[in-house]
């Protein structure tokens, strides 16, 4: 697996806060450019009906990480290695569990748990392009700018606003559930500082919306009316889940320092979170 900026960034943060703004913005909006322009193209190249068109077509964004990665590398030292993908998965636990309940309920309502070629490789294609784009380029190049729950925050609704259908108080509200999965998801990213996890929990989350729905299925629709409050109640646990897996005093991204911890590379116990963490 070829990933953007595999090296760490060694550059320090911005020294001041509206010039960090000021790159964060300007970086959200160079990638969010890369990434429209790629899907446009992706549109006149990957035309016809069934699975496989839309699958090329998700190759977009992995064409947009890599077009992107030259001027947005990355602050994170990947550890990529079966324990950490293993650790992710178990992080990612709350995700999971619902995406079983989702797949219970399709698989019930289908009469069947089918695993066609076409909704599994879609799943594992969309997976792996998005957390591409929004956690390994664009969270990986956050963190080297503000501190990681700032960044978490950041590409999670850079994420969710990638999912919007229509610029209307429905269409926020629609997209708050790939919003609060993408902070559940990146937070894992940051935890293990490996991809993998979170490539296969995004696929999972996917799949059961592929097999029982087709090709046509896309997040953040606003067919269903206004959510009620019961309905959003999960998000916002996935959020705030999110956020608590980023606290203060947890070993993050590699060369990146801990949450909360101003001391630098001087101390020894930072040497030592950033070697073992």
């Amino acid at each position: 697996m070829v990933l953007p900026s595999m090296a760490p960034r060694e550059a320090s943060r911005s020294s001041t806060g509206l010039r960090a703004a000021l790159e964060v913005a300007g970086g959200v909006a160079f990638a969010l450019l890369m990434g429209l322009l790629c899907m446009k193209a992706g549109s006149r190249l990957f035309t016809g009906t069934g699975w496989a068109p839309v699958i090329a077509w998700e190759s977009v964004w992995l064409i947009a990480a890599m077009l992107c990665a030259p001027l947005m590398p990355s602050g994170i030292r990947h550890d990529i290695s079966i324990r950490s993908t293993l650790e992710g998965l178990a992080l990612d636990w709350p995700e999971l569990i619902y995406a079983a309940w989702v797949l219970g309920m399709y698989v019930a309502y289908i009469g069947a748990l089918r695993l066609d070629p076409g909704p599994v490789g879609l799943a594992l294609a969309v997976g792996t392009a998005e957390e591409f784009i929004f956690r390994v380029l664009l969270l990986g190049w956050l963190v080297t700018k503000v501190p990681a729950p700032t960044a978490l925050v950041v590409s999670s609704v850079v994420f969710g606003s990638a999912h919007l259908h229509e610029i209307s108080v429905l269409g926020i509200v629609s997209v708050l559930p790939q919003t609060a999965g993408g902070m559940v998801l990146g937070a894992v990213y940051l935890r293990t500082r490996n991809p993998i996890g979170p490539i296969l929990a995004h696929a999972f989350w996917d799949f059961p919306y592929f097999m029982a729905l087709g090709v046509g299925v896309s997040g953040g629709g606003t067919g269903g009316g206004v959510p009620t409050v019961a309905d959003t109640a999960p998000w916002i646990a996935f959020a705030i889940y999110g956020l608590w897996l980023v606290r203060d005093g947890v070993p993050l991204a590699g060369r990146v320092d801990p949450v909360g911890c101003t001391c630098g590379d001087d101390c020894q116990v930072h040497r030592a979170l950033v070697t073992n963490g």
